[in-house]
């Protein structure tokens, strides 16, 4: 699926909406279950999401180089990784665009964001030196 500029901005802008209102932990919870909501999104959607964003940012890197784009998909994935298993967001294809991106100027703070989320996720603490391990490996910034 090719993105177009304007639909992959709404698809971000929808997404980060949904985090928001449903998944985002900081917010208090006003009268709906936002457990419910989560979950359920979590079970029916959650690998369409990281497909999702993984096409936009190999979409956006590679044919267009859309600094814009490619930030708020990061930010995305950084939102979203509070709750998404760790092993999707930061397969062997993320750490590779990950390494990428920290080579890029105008994508370097928005990945560091984004890997501080899914660092600061709630997991036990070998998996995410052994995650950190395998991205330090792969990295080589440039200036």
């Amino acid at each position: 699926y090719q993105w177009s500029v304007g639909n992959a901005d709404f698809y971000i802008k929808v997404l980060m909406s949904i985090y928001n209102e449903i998944a985002d932990q900081e917010m208090p919870t006003m009268g709906i279950n936002r457990t419910y909501f989560r979950d359920a999104l979590l079970e029916h959607a959650s690998s369409k999401l990281v497909e999702s964003w993984y096409n936009l940012l190999n979409q956006y890197s590679s044919n267009y180089m859309n600094s814009e784009i490619l930030n708020q998909t990061l930010e995305i994935i950084g939102s979203y990784s509070c709750w998404i298993d760790i092993n999707q967001t930061f397969s062997q294809r993320f750490v590779e665009y990950f390494s990428f991106s920290l080579n890029q100027t105008s994508l370097r703070e928005a990945t560091l964001v984004c890997l501080k989320e899914i660092v600061n996720k709630r997991m036990d603490v070998q998996p995410k030196l052994d995650l950190i391990d395998e991205l330090l490996s792969l990295i080589h910034i440039s200036e």
